[in-house]
C-alpha cells in the first residue's frame, strides 16, 4: 500500500481569487460606468476670417477652455459642460462650422474623444483617471489568475486519497 501525500489546503487560495475577482470587478466598474474627471478634447472649425474678439466670447459662451489652434480656422478646446444642450448649442452655433469628437445625431461626445486637462467632476471620477486604479486592476487580474491556475492544478485528480493496489 502506497502512502499518498495529502493535498494541500486550497481554501485561502479560494478566498483570494474571490477577494482578486471583486476587486478587478470593481476597478473596471469604475473604467466602465464612471465618467472621467477630465473634460473631453474636441475640435472645433470657426467660420473662415472670424475675428479673435468675436471667436473668444463664442468660446467663453460655449464653455470651451484651453484653446489651442490646430490649423487655419481649426482650434482644439475641453468641453467643460459636454451636455446634450450644450453639445446642440454648440453644433449649431452661426460661428461654428464644424466640430470633431461630437456626436452630431445624439449630441454627446464622442466615445474616442481624447481626455483633455480641465477637471470637471470630483468623486468616483478623480479614480476613474487614476494611474493606481489601473494598477489595482491590473494586479486583481494577475492574482485571480494564479491563483485559478493553483486552483485547477493542485485539484484532487482520480484515485487520490483512497487505497489503491
Amino acid at each position: 500500500m502506497r502512502a499518498v501525500p495529502p493535498l494541500p489546503d486550497s481554501r485561502p487560495v479560494k478566498r483570494l481569487a474571490c477577494v482578486s475577482a471583486i476587486v478587478a470587478a470593481a476597478a473596471g466598474s469604475i473604467h466602465a460606468f464612471v465618467p472621467s474627471a477630465l473634460a473631453p478634447r474636441i475640435n472645433v472649425r470657426w467660420v473662415p476670417s472670424l475675428p479673435s474678439t468675436e471667436r473668444e466670447n463664442a468660446e467663453r459662451a460655449l464653455g470651451l477652455r484651453e484653446g489651442e489652434r490646430m490649423d487655419g480656422s481649426t482650434w482644439s478646446y475641453d468641453l467643460t459642460s459636454p451636455s446634450q444642450a450644450t453639445i446642440e448649442t454648440l453644433i449649431t452655433h452661426p460661428l461654428v462650422e464644424d466640430t470633431h469628437h461630437l456626436d452630431r445625431t445624439s449630441r454627446r461626445v464622442s466615445a474616442d474623444a481624447p481626455a483633455g486637462r480641465t477637471r470637471i467632476r470630483g468623486g468616483l471620477s478623480l479614480a476613474h483617471d487614476s494611474k493606481l486604479l489601473g494598477w489595482v486592476e491590473r494586479s486583481a487580474c494577475s492574482v485571480l489568475f494564479v491563483a485559478l491556475a493553483w486552483l485547477v492544478t493542485n485539484r484532487p485528480r482520480d484515485g487520490r486519497g483512497s487505497d489503491s493496489a
